[in-house]
């Protein structure tokens, strides 16, 4: 809060910039980065991270990453197709409603309080409330009708972010074809203030759900422009953000059709037969960072994880190459899956590894009789001469077996 001083000035000054220099002359310096970042409020963002499984269970392709609020705003409606002046537009209005903290309220005696979730329900029509300070009452019930429905906490990023997307989708009377049609920032930045927002400085300048950004001069204007120079802050610093694609998996333990992912690549031994000069020593860097987490979040009722053995593949007569166990990128996830909570563990952690199978380059996984490859479609049986009944067979490709850091970040959400 002591630090709020300090945007207010930058503000003030960034705003004068754009009446004295045309807009496309507009620049963030490193010292006017590090003030906006400073006026920005923190809310839970790792309570919000760990509820991605949820939405993912929900069938919601959203991923939910950055470090604050502002950062995982501007890489969520990246990832819903906004572009990148359509993001920071969005996010310098969210800024001035509410310096995108979910649970700020307005109030009669101070600009905001922070809310619980117990105050949800003393919720007031004609006070703003969440990210987008929403309103009017129909708003709000909408917004917590929302939340109930997909079983979310109305208090977090995530749900009002979703919230917003839905309203822009569903109801074109706030502007969602407009902000598609928009080229520059300063339009985007107008139009969610114009149909999305409307303060009181918009509707009674007569400015209200129009695309005609106001002049100089207009009280709509100096409202545009305040928020214009918190939007060109954001584009600044996280313009340049790769765009993520579809965050679901993380933490997601829910049942997946297991469809082939051809994107990973399946590598296979070495040709020829089985020498022992094939052997990595041990497991790669790859395969021991995810059986390490493996242990970390199953323990019990996984009782170890092993897997590296410099031996031939079990293939009959003939010539047999290495075994993937021999190359150190196959690991043996132990668990008794004749009992109930074994059974379901290991159905958990299959489920899990597959959800995750393209960020982890897992090939392969085998349990309980039946088998996934990267290749092809399907739980299919497996009819090998183990019938993997202790333990998950799973193997790592030869481009992920080299990541010391292939499962950080990765959670589990029960």
């Amino acid at each position: 809060m002591g630090k709020k001083p300090v945007l207010l000035v930058f503000i003030l000054f960034f705003s004068l910039t754009i009446f004295l220099q045309p807009y496309s002359a507009l620049a963030i310096s490193q010292e006017q980065r590090e003030a906006i970042r400073s006026g920005i409020y923190y809310f839970d963002i790792e309570d919000t991270l760990r509820q991605q499984s949820n939405i993912c269970d929900l069938g919601v392709n959203a991923s939910f990453s950055g470090s604050e609020n502002a950062e995982v705003a501007f890489n969520f409606f990246r990832e819903q197709g906004l572009s990148a002046n359509i993001a920071a537009g969005i996010l310098g209005n969210l800024e001035k409603e509410s310096n995108i903290m979910p649970n700020r309220a307005e109030t009669n005696v101070t600009p905001y309080r922070v809310m619980t979730i117990d105050s949800v329900n003393e919720i007031t029509p004609g006070r703003g409330f969440g990210i987008a300070q929403w309103t009017t009452a129909g708003r709000q019930q909408n917004w917590l009708s929302f939340a109930d429905d997909l079983g979310l906490d109305p208090l977090s990023l995530e749900l009002q972010l979703l919230f917003l997307m839905h309203e822009l989708e569903t109801e074109p009377f706030w502007g969602y074809q407009q902000l598609l049609d928009t080229n520059t920032l300063i339009e985007a930045t107008w139009i969610f203030l114009s149909f999305f927002e409307r303060p009181a400085k918009v509707n009674n300048a007569g400015f209200a759900a129009t695309t005609q950004i106001p002049p100089e001069g207009n009280p709509a204007r100096e409202e545009l422009n305040e928020r214009l120079a918190y939007a060109a802050a954001f584009l600044d610093i996280y313009g340049g953000n790769d765009v993520i694609e579809g965050g679901c998996g993380i933490g997601s333990t829910a049942e997946p059709n297991f469809a082939a992912i051809p994107s990973i690549g399946y590598d296979g031994s070495p040709p020829g037969a089985h020498r022992a000069s094939n052997c990595s020593g041990g497991f790669t860097p790859g395969a021991s960072s995810l059986r390490d987490f493996v242990i970390d979040t199953w323990t019990p009722p996984v009782t170890n994880v092993w897997g590296y053995s410099c031996r031939a593949m079990v293939c009959g007569t003939g010539s047999c190459r290495t075994s993937i166990h021999g190359l150190g990128r196959a690991i043996d996830i132990m668990v008794d899956g004749t009992t109930p909570e074994g059974l379901r563990t290991g159905n958990e952690i299959r489920n899990f590894l597959y959800n995750n199978a393209e960020r982890l380059g897992i090939q392969a996984i085998i349990w309980n009789r039946g088998i996934w490859t990267a290749p092809q479609n399907g739980w299919r049986d497996y009819t090998g001469p183990h019938p993997h009944i202790d333990h998950l067979h799973v193997e790592v490709n030869i481009q992920a077996s080299s990541n010391p850091d292939l499962a950080e970040g990765l959670f589990l959400s029960r």
